[in-house]
């Protein structure tokens, strides 16, 4: 192989190979750090499955909407499955569906009284308030005084709509109320003409359904309801809770002050016979922090410890050890140390790989330096043959000042000892050979000299005898 070859396999082919290399161990140390997501792209690039998991949602539950949507782009984005939201048609074919196998999983409210046999808990994923709305100035001032008046809600079908049927009954309202069923868009209208004295909703604080469009117009107002507490143990799935002051409204100002309510909580819930791979994937997912990320104000308190309190529904064995796993820290948690740590040594590896190679470019310069002060000696040691005695110590100061400088790259760290010790037993020889030139330039005309003192002075005598 020629010289020139080798030196540019030297330069080139050693820092690849050695940077390739470095990057296998960062990429396995990553895959050591964050497993799960290793796991995804490996199946995602080399073991693709045609795993499909189907979510019921009610159309009209944004809450619901909100969670599968979140839930769907981070499957689609970090896992070989793939999730499909499935609009029904009301509670029971959203019940129906599922029992079928049409459906994996149903998000719904608690309290309504699903077959313990058949269905299981995945995990609590929301929280949703009893809105009692009226409009902004009117004389109601609490749920208590809506006996008699006309009161728009949900429509028929809805599980919120069973749930407002069941407070009604409880409240036992004297004359009593009339419900007057509209859609979104409707709402509003109603209130406009007169035709409603109050609206009854059960949505997410900050959710984006009826009450939060009503009351971010500035028009309406919220007020409590004071039997919070009777309702609450005579209904299932009920729980007292206040609506937080300024949540809605222009600038935040309602309510004006915490409103007393009731509240009921949201499941995830599957078939009781549903497969644990199944709920696995889809609860890796469920408390990822991303899903977390991209959810709505409401909702967002998401966290296993949270998820886990599923007191309207039994968990599903699955769920169940999903979330008494043993780690010493939430799996969010190892996630995001996990991603940091991963990301400080392939920032880390890679800043070592670019200074281990600006080092062996620097190095391989210096030599390429050594190399042409070589050289030039070289072209000196040739010139001293025909030189004058003059060019001669012209050329021996030359020599000095690249043996100079060839020091002066070993003193800055630039060339390494060993290179040096090279350079001199190359460059050594030339030198002193220019030295001994010197020396014996200085003898010859030292002989000259004396010989030319010789002669004069033999004249000299020579005239003194005459």
């Amino acid at each position: 192989m020629p010289a020139s070859l080798r030196a540019r396999v030297r330069r080139y082919a050693l820092p690849v190979v050695t940077s390739t290399a470095a990057l296998a161990v960062l990429l396995l140390l990553a895959g050591f750090a964050l497993p799960e997501q290793a796991s995804r792209l490996w199946l995602r690039l080399f073991n693709p499955t045609e795993l499909t998991l189907k979510v019921g949602v009610l159309p009209n539950k944004p809450m619901a909407i909100s969670m599968a949507r979140a839930v769907q782009q981070e499957i689609d984005d970090s896992t070989p499955f793939t999730v499909e939201m499935v609009p029904t048609d009301g509670l029971e074919d959203h019940i129906a569906r599922l029992r079928s196998g049409e459906l994996d999983f149903i998000i719904i409210s608690g309290g309504l009284g699903l077959d313990p046999d058949e269905f299981r808990a995945v995990a609590r994923v929301g929280q949703e308030f009893l809105h009692v709305v009226v409009p902004a100035g009117t004389t109601l001032r609490t749920s208590t005084d809506l006996a008699g008046k006309q009161v728009v809600t949900e429509v028929a079908g809805d599980p919120s709509r069973q749930i407002i049927e069941r407070l009604i009954q409880a409240f036992a309202f004297q004359p009593p109320i009339e419900l007057v069923e509209a859609s979104f868009d409707e709402v509003d209208a109603l209130f406009v003409s007169g035709e409603v004295a109050a609206g009854l909703f059960i949505e997410p604080v900050l959710g984006s359904g009826t009450t939060t469009g009503l009351l971010r117009s500035g028009r309406y107002d919220l007020v409590g309801v004071p039997q919070a507490h009777y309702l609450s143990q005579i209904a299932d799935g009920l729980h007292v809770a206040e609506l937080p002051m300024g949540a809605y409204g222009v600038n935040l100002t309602v309510p004006s002050a915490p409103v007393q309510t009731v509240a009921l909580n949201s499941y995830m819930v599957t078939r009781e016979d549903q497969g644990a791979a199944q709920i696995l994937a889809m609860m890796r997912v469920l408390f990822s922090v991303d899903v977390v990320r991209r959810l709505d104000f409401d909702i967002a308190r998401l966290s296993e410890e949270w998820g886990r309190q599923t007191s309207d529904y039994t968990l599903h064995p699955a769920a169940r050890d999903f979330f008494d796993r043993d780690e010493p820290v939430s799996s969010d948690q190892f996630e995001i140390a996990a991603f940091f740590l991963a990301a400080l040594l392939a920032v880390g590896g890679g800043l070592r790989i670019l200074f281990l190679q600006w080092r062996r470019q620097l190095a391989a310069d210096q030599r390429e330096r050594i190399g042409a002060i070589m050289e030039r000696l070289v072209e000196l040691d040739g010139q001293l043959r025909d030189a004058d005695p003059q060019g001669v110590r012209t050329i021996l100061d030359q020599m000095s000042v690249l043996e100079n400088e060839a020091e002066e790259l070993w003193l800055k760290g630039r060339v390494n000892t060993e290179d040096l010790e090279n350079f001199f037993e190359r460059s050594g020889a030339k030198i002193r050979n220019a030295h001994l030139r010197l020396l014996e330039t200085r003898a010859q005309e030292l002989r000259v000299a004396q010989e030319a003192l010789s002669r004069d002075l033999g004249h000299t005598d020579r005239q003194a005898g005459t």
